[in-house]
C-alpha cells in the first residue's frame, strides 16, 4: 500500500497490484483506497482497475467511490479512452458535496451545494458524441442561493446544444439555452480539444437573469 499527505488534514492511502512492462508502471489494480479532506472521506467501494498506456490509451473499470459520513454521496466512472477508435467513457454522480471540492483543493471556488450528473462520451474519438445532464441544489456562490439547478448539454455532428435553468425562491435566477457550432476531438491525446467556428454564431437561443436586488442603504 501507499500513503501521501498534503498537510494533517488531507491525505490519500491505497492498495493494491502495479502492472508493470519491465520497470515502466502501465497500471494499477485498486483493492482499496481512501481519500481524506478533514473529517471528509471518500472510499473505493470494489476492486478497480486504472491503466495508461500511450498506444492504447486509458481504461478505468469499475471506480466507484462513496463518501462516509452522514451526508453520503457517490462517484463512478468506467470506460475506456483510446488514441483511435471508439471511446465509451460513463460518469455518474450522485448527491456529491461541491465543498468538497474546496476541502481538497484549497484553490478551488468557494462553493456549495449538491450535484447530481451523468456524462457520456461515446463514438469515434475524432469526434465523438458527448451528453452531461444533471442538477445541483441549494447551489451557494459569492452570497447568492439557488433553490436548483438543472441542466442538460449535448454535443453531437459539430454543434453543442443544451440548456441551464436555476430558480430561487421559487423564482427564475437564470434561464439560458445555447447551440454552438464547435468540434470536440480526443485523437491522440486525453486532454479533449475544442476548436470554435469563427465564422458560425457563437450562441443562439436566450439567457434570461433575474438577480437579487440589493438592499438600500440609507444615511442615519
Amino acid at each position: 500500500g501507499l500513503f501521501a499527505s498534503r498537510d494533517a488534514a488531507t491525505d490519500l492511502a491505497f492498495s493494491g497490484l502495479l502492472e508493470l512492462e519491465g520497470t515502466r508502471p502501465l497500471g494499477i489494480g485498486l483493492e482499496t483506497m481512501t481519500v481524506r479532506a478533514g473529517d471528509v472521506a471518500w472510499e473505493l467501494q470494489n476492486s478497480a482497475r486504472f491503466r495508461y498506456v500511450s498506444d492504447e490509451g486509458l481504461l478505468i473499470e469499475n471506480l466507484n467511490l462513496e463518501r462516509q459520513g452522514t451526508e453520503p454521496g457517490t462517484i463512478a466512472i468506467n470506460g475506456m479512452l483510446p488514441p483511435t477508435g471508439a471511446a465509451e467513457l460513463r460518469v455518474t454522480a450522485l448527491n456529491v458535496d461541491l465543498g468538497d471540492f474546496r476541502r481538497l483543493i484549497p484553490t478551488a471556488p468557494d462553493v456549495t451545494g449538491e450535484l447530481s450528473l451523468t456524462g457520456v462520451l461515446e463514438g469515434p474519438v475524432a469526434s465523438p458524441d458527448l451528453t452531461v445532464t444533471g442538477q445541483a441544489v441549494q447551489v451557494g456562490v459569492q452570497g447568492v442561493v439557488t433553490d436548483s439547478l438543472n441542466f442538460d448539454f449535448d454535443y453531437t455532428a459539430g454543434l453543442l446544444t443544451g440548456y441551464a435553468r436555476a430558480v430561487t425562491n421559487g423564482r427564475p435566477l437564470l434561464d439560458a439555452e445555447l447551440s454552438v457550432p464547435m468540434s470536440l476531438s480526443l485523437e491522440n491525446r486525453i486532454i479533449p480539444a475544442f476548436e470554435f467556428d469563427e465564422n458560425a454564431p457563437k450562441v443562439k437561443g436566450r439567457i434570461i437573469t433575474t438577480l437579487p436586488k440589493a438592499k438600500e442603504s440609507r444615511p442615519l
